[in-house]
């Protein structure tokens, strides 16, 4: 698995098939974090999360899935 690292912080890595939550949650116990991911179908299988905690907070309801799909993709 390749791992990209951005230049304000952010993580970036290519997953098969649903969102890794279980690690995404594990992280969060001592790090809060946000999480855009969207398939490369895009705007299916889309959405924006927040971990922190022992706590999640889902954030796609009002978002088109399209546009979130294109802005993780990089294609806006």
């Amino acid at each position: 698995m390749e791992v990209f690292l951005g230049p304000n912080g952010e993580i970036e890595f290519e997953t098969a098939w649903c969102i890794p939550s279980g690690v995404y949650a594990e992280i969060a116990k001592t790090i809060p974090l946000v999480i855009a991911y969207a398939d490369e179908d895009i705007g299916l299988n889309c959405g924006l999360v927040i971990f922190d905690g022992d706590e999640t907070e889902d954030l796609a309801d009002g978002i088109n899935p399209t546009q979130l799909a294109n802005a993780v993709w990089g294609y806006c």
